[in-house]
C-alpha cells in the first residue's frame, strides 16, 4: 500500500493548520509537519513508516484537541496542554534524532524467530499508541486480577460483553485498562484488539461518529480507498458501520473506548443489535457483532454516561489508592531512583518526604507522577521552586510531564477541576533541596 495512509494523514494534518486560526502549539505543529514531510521524501521502509504513521495519528488528534481547548476555561486546559507539550517534544526529538525510526527500520530487517506468528500481533500493537504502557505500574494488582479473570471468563460464556471503568480524573482508569489490554492471556484470547480514545475527533469532520468508525476501519487494515469510497456516499455512516460489522463478524474482538464523554444516544447501549425497524447509522452498537464473544471496555469520568453505554451491572468503580505506598512508588519512579538517593542522605529524610508525598497526593496516581516530574526538573537544575510555582499558575508554560498518561488526552468537555489534584501539582515536598 506504500505511503498512502501516511500521506493521507499528513494531508489531513496540514489541512487543519490554518494560519488565520492559530491554536496553541501552532509553531510546534508546523515544525513537526515539515520534519515528517522530509522523512516521507526519504523513502522510509515499513518499520519507519509505522513510526511516522503513529506520530501522524497522534498529531491529528492533538491538533483537534487544541482547537477544542482554545474556547475552554483556564482550569480545563492545564492537564491537556501539559500532556500535549510533553508528547510533541518527544516526537520532535525522535524525528530529529532518528532514534525510533532507525530502531523501527532495524526491526524490519533483522531476522526473527517465529516472525510469521508474531507479525500480526506486533503490527496490531503498534497501531494503538494509547494502548501501550511506557512505565512500571503500581497499585492495581487486585483490580487487574479481578477484571482480567472476569474478562476471560465472560468471553467463554457470553455472546457479547461490555465493561465500564469509572472514576475521577487522575485515578488511573486508562492505566488499569492498559495493563489488561497488554496481558498475554488477553492477547491470545482476543483478536483483533482495538484502542480508540473517544475524546480524539477527526478534524475535517463535524460528525465525530464518522471519524471514530473510520479510525476503527483503518486499524483493522481496511484500504484507504475503500474507506474514502464509502465516505463519499450519501449515507456514509451507515456504510462505514456495515463495513465495520463485516470486518468483526465471527471474531472475538476486544475494543477499548477510552475517555468517553459524548452523551449522544449514538454511543448508548453497546449491547443492542440491529432490529427490523432500526437503521445502521443510529448506533455505534450496530457495527459491533454480537454472538461471538466480542468485548468492549469503556473508561469514563461520568458514571451516568458509562452506565448508559454498558449498563449499571457492568460498572467497575476505580477509587483513589488506599495503600499509602502506591503514590510513593509512583513518585519515586517519576523522579528517578538515582536522583532520590543522591538527594536524600539519610533514612529520616526519606521517611519525611515519603509521608509528605502520601498526604499530598490523596491516593491519585496522576498527582504523584506530576509531582515527581516537577521535582525532577527542580533537582536537575532546570527550574527553581519559584519558577515551577509560576509555571503551574500559567497553563501555557507548564513543565512537560511524561509517563503512562502522556498518550491519553483527558476529554476537555467533561473535565472538572479537582482541588486535590490541583493542590498536589503545586505542593512540592519541603524536605527536598
Amino acid at each position: 500500500m506504500g505511503k498512502e495512509i501516511e500521506e493521507y494523514l499528513l494531508a489531513k494534518f496540514s489541512k487543519g493548520l490554518h494560519p488565520n486560526r492559530k491554536v496553541h502549539f501552532y509553531e510546534n505543529f508546523v515544525e513537526l509537519k515539515n520534519l515528517i514531510e522530509g522523512k516521507l521524501k526519504d523513502s522510509p521502509n515499513e518499520g519507519a513508516l509505522q513510526t511516522l504513521r503513529d506520530n501522524l495519528f497522534y498529531l491529528n488528534n492533538a491538533l483537534t484537541e487544541c482547537q477544542m481547548l482554545s474556547e475552554k476555561h483556564f482550569y480545563q486546559k492545564v492537564l491537556p496542554y501539559n500532556t500535549i507539550r510533553s508528547r510533541l517534544k518527544k516526537i520532535k526529538e525522535e524525528l530529529e534524532g532518528n532514534s525510533s525510526i532507525e530502531a523501527a527500520s532495524r526491526s524490519t530487517t533483522s531476522p526473527q524467530k517465529n516472525s510469521e506468528s508474531s507479525s500480526s500481533n506486533d503490527k496490531d500493537d503498534n497501531r494503538r499508541s494509547s494502548g501501550r504502557l511506557t512505565t512500571q505500574v503500581h497499585g492495581f494488582d487486585d483490580e487487574v486480577v479481578l477484571l482480567q479473570e472476569s474478562l476471560i471468563e465472560l468471553r467463554c460464556h457470553d455472546p457479547f460483553n461490555a465493561i465500564g471503568i469509572v472514576g475521577m480524573g487522575g485515578v488511573g482508569k486508562t492505566t488499569l485498562v492498559q495493563v489488561i489490554f497488554n496481558n498475554k492471556e488477553v492477547k491470545s484470547s482476543f483478536l483483533p484488539r482495538i484502542w480508540i480514545c473517544l475524546s480524539r475527533q477527526s478534524n475535517e469532520e463535524d460528525n465525530t461518529s464518522i471519524g471514530i468508525v473510520k479510525r476503527m476501519l483503518i486499524y483493522l487494515g481496511v484500504e484507504m480507498k475503500t474507506i474514502k469510497s464509502i465516505s463519499e456516499k450519501e449515507n456514509a455512516l451507515a456504510g462505514l458501520l456495515f463495513n465495520l460489522y463485516s470486518q468483526l463478524v465471527g471474531k472475538r474482538y476486544l475494543i477499548v473506548l477510552d475517555d468517553a464523554w459524548n452523551t449522544e444516544d449514538w454511543y448508548g447501549n453497546l449491547g443492542s443489535k440491529l432490529e427490523q425497524n432500526t437503521k445502521w447509522e443510529e448506533k455505534l452498537a450496530y457495527g459491533l457483532p454480537k454472538g461471538y464473544g466480542g468485548t468492549v471496555i469503556v473508561t469514563s469520568r461520568s458514571e451516568e454516561l458509562a452506565q448508559k453505554m454498558v449498563g449499571e451491572e457492568n460498572l467497575h468503580h476505580l477509587l483513589p489508592r488506599s495503600d499509602p505506598e502506591t503514590c510513593w512508588l509512583i513518585f519515586r519512579d517519576s523522579v528517578g531512583e538515582n536522583i532520590i538517593k543522591s538527594n536524600l542522605s539519610n533514612e529520616e529524610e526519606n521517611k519525611k518526604v515519603k509521608k509528605e508525598i502520601q498526604e499530598k497526593c490523596s491516593g491519585l496516581p496522576l498527582a504523584a507522577r506530576m509531582m515527581g516530574q516537577i521535582m525532577k526538573e527542580q533537582l536537575q537544575g532546570k527550574s527553581t521552586t519559584a519558577e515551577i510555582q509560576q509555571k503551574v499558575a500559567n497553563p501555557f508554560d507548564l513543565i512537560p510531564f511524561g509517563g503512562v498518561f502522556a498518550d491519553c488526552i483527558p476529554p476537555p468537555s467533561c473535565f472538572v477541576p479537582d482541588p486535590l489534584l490541583s493542590a498536589a501539582a503545586c505542593a512540592l515536598p519541603s524536605s527536598f533541596p
